[in-house]
């Protein structure tokens, strides 16, 4: 009904974007409207123009859910360029009371968008980029941070097993099935490298690790450039502006060379007995272009590859067509990576998603 709706309105609804929809909605509450809202927002918006169109519409089919707001301006200059601070934050209510978060995500990106190197896109493409990686990492985190399993005796009703099952009666469910969640033990440690060379694609990989942070449990965040920096507590901000201002004021190394050896030397050490163990997804975010000492690259990968689960590995350059991995921090770390993956544009980083996802169930 909502999606004939649309239709009706203008916009352009096809099969492929209304079974994503569906899809998406075995992995939200159905009852929370500001989840409901911001699913449909991603998959039938595709352009600015159709948002008021989507907001009536919505509105209309659901029930009430209150005016957007005014845009408004982006978020001060960080060393990951200018956020645009609203998409994830506080909006404010009547008197300066906030409201409840809505994470809404843009328009859909268009193909060349979708395919386009990140260290290439302008301001305005970077804006774009930076909305739809906030709603992939909430989809993906709704995805892990929810999983649940069947049970006799569960806390919430199973709406897909159930429906699946009133098939077989006609499509009169005759029981309502019923899950809880499973145990959460995947953790997931993060280090992503903030140098120089890595200057174009270091915002968007540390956007998508604010936005899947807040919506996945046990997830350690860290950068370095020369030395280690540890964020988690930082990300954890609600405002997604005032994350990334305090992580720039804590980063003092921002742009600078790569020591990996070195960082790696500092997790191992200081936080590998802590976050470490064989329920651990290691990700490493880094080109390889490591400035430091190759031996010990090389024995900071032996000792962290006894102590987690899988160690990825995300290397943008691998989105180049001549790139091959023969620097000499690539050659070292290699023989020990569990998965080397590109990570240079939003369809790689989607992909990296379902890649992580795929681990994490295992």
């Amino acid at each position: 009904m909502f999606a004939r709706d649309l239709k009706e309105r203008g916009l352009p609804v096809t099969l492929s974007r209304t079974l994503g929809a569906v899809e998406g909605l075995k992995l939200i509450r159905l009852e929370e409207k500001e989840e409901v809202y911001p699913l449909f927002y991603s998959h039938f918006v595709s352009r600015p123009e159709e948002i008021p169109i989507f907001d009536r519409a919505f509105e209309a089919f659901w029930g009430s859910i209150g005016s957007r707001e005014t845009p408004r301006p982006l978020g001060k200059t960080t060393p990951f360029g200018a956020f645009p601070v609203e998409l994830v934050g506080e909006a404010e209510g009547p008197a300066g009371q906030p409201k409840r978060d809505r994470r809404l995500p843009a328009y859909s990106p268009g193909e060349d968008l979708s395919k386009k190197d990140f260290g290439e896109l302008t301001g305005k493409e970077s804006e774009e980029a930076a909305r739809v990686i906030a709603a992939l990492a909430q989809t993906l985190g709704q995805r892990l941070g929810r999983r649940f399993r069947p049970a006799p005796r569960g806390r919430r009703v199973d709406l897909s097993r159930t429906l699946r099952r009133s098939l077989r009666h006609g499509g009169d469910p005759m029981v309502l099935e019923q899950k809880q969640p499973r145990p959460r033990k995947t953790r997931f440690v993060v280090l992503c490298d903030v140098s120089g060379s890595m200057d174009g694609y270091s915002r968007f990989l540390l956007e998508f690790m604010y936005g899947f942070q807040k919506n996945v449990p046990r997830v350690e965040t860290f950068v370095f450039s020369t030395r280690l920096s540890y964020i988690t507590r930082d990300l954890r901000l609600r405002r997604m502006g005032a994350a990334y201002e305090r992580v720039s004021e804590k980063v003092k190394d921002w742009s600078g060379g790569t020591r990996i050896g070195g960082a790696l030397k500092e997790y191992n050490r200081r936080y590998g007995g802590k976050f470490s163990g064989t329920q651990t997804v290691f990700v490493l975010l880094s080109d390889g272009w490591d400035q430091g000492e190759i031996p010990l690259l090389d024995r900071e990968l032996v000792a962290l590859k006894k102590r987690v689960r899988r160690l990825m590995w995300l290397n943008p350059l691998l989105g180049m067509p001549d790139y091959r991995p023969i620097d000499r921090g690539m050659k070292a770390a290699l023989p020990h990576t569990d998965d080397f993956l590109d990570c240079h544009d939003l369809e790689k980083l989607e992909e990296f998603g379902h890649s992580l996802a795929k681990v994490a169930q295992n």
